[in-house]
């Protein structure tokens, strides 16, 4: 019978759970899962340690209790000793979260805390070889994220463009020189200003969100005389309010978008290259 058969055999009749029993010994109880099941055998201090918690010999850990033998009536008696040698085993730190491999080096340890929504974070325990490999997964995946990103960037910009760019032709056709020139400026700067939006790697779709916001404020509430003109003033005022409302908000987000328009023009370029060189 085994070492870690026997470690079960006196922990169950103990009733001791694996995590019981780990905190005993200072130890995690995958390193006890991990004796029991036969892959890793503790070091010969562990074994001291538990043969005291469970009141018997390392000997008996290790199924070796005999009976003694009966002596030959004329024969002389050779004694017989045996001598019991146990591999100490490095102790198991910790265990790998990917690979479910022991980590017996502390410095082989990577500690990682994920953090999600509303403050939550869990905490994750990987080896170097691990960390690596999902390091370049996270890489890979940002590479084709911005891959993403970047076709998208070409491709809707380009049909919007494309669209300006018939209507500036058919100015051109009809002799319609200025409107031509017009059309054909706004499908640059259309394109440009959606190809920053699509790249998500600069600061113009938050400047134009950030402008927008400035046109909707909030106005005064209307206190009116509960009388049947005192009604209709407070009706006319709440009117009024409501289309100032609406022509600041309509103004704000007009002059978010011929900011953005023209601001993306200039950082289209630069976006379009960090992209670029984030895909490398």
């Amino acid at each position: 019978m085994s070492v870690g058969t026997k470690i079960k055999e006196y922990r169950v009749s103990s009733g001791m759970t694996q995590k019981d029993l780990a905190e005993k010994l200072n130890v995690t109880f995958q390193a006890v899962s991990r004796w029991e099941n036969e892959d890793v055998e503790p070091s010969f201090d562990t074994l001291k340690q538990i043969a005291e918690i469970f009141h018997c010999s390392i000997d008996d850990l290790f199924g070796m209790r005999r009976e003694e033998a009966p002596k030959p009536e004329a024969a002389p008696v050779q004694q017989v000793v045996e001598r019991v040698v146990v591999q100490e085993a490095r102790p198991v730190l910790a265990l790998c979260e990917r690979c479910n491999d022991p980590i017996y080096e502390k410095e082989d340890i990577v500690r990682k805390t994920v953090t999600h929504g509303r403050g939550a974070s869990t905490d994750h325990i990987y080896c170097k070889k691990c960390d690596n490999l999902l390091k370049q997964e996270a890489i890979r995946k940002e590479k084709e994220r911005q891959l993403k990103y970047r076709t998208r960037s070409l491709i809707w910009p380009t049909i919007v463009a494309v669209l300006f760019f018939a209507g500036a032709i058919y100015m051109y056709a009809t002799a319609k020189v200025t409107a031509g020139h017009g059309l054909l400026a706004l499908g640059v700067m259309f394109f440009t200003f959606l190809g920053c939006v699509f790249l998500n790697n600069n600061f113009v779709e938050e400047m134009w969100e950030t402008v927008s916001e400035w046109g909707f404020i909030s106005l005064p509430g209307v206190i009116f005389e509960f009388s049947l003109d005192g009604i209709i003033i407070g009706l006319l005022i709440k009117l009024f309010l409501g289309i100032l409302w609406l022509i600041l908000a309509i103004s704000a987000t007009l002059l978010a978008t011929v900011l953005a328009l023209f601001v993306s023009v200039f950082v289209y370029p630069f976006a379009l290259i960090k992209n670029l060189k984030a895909t490398k």
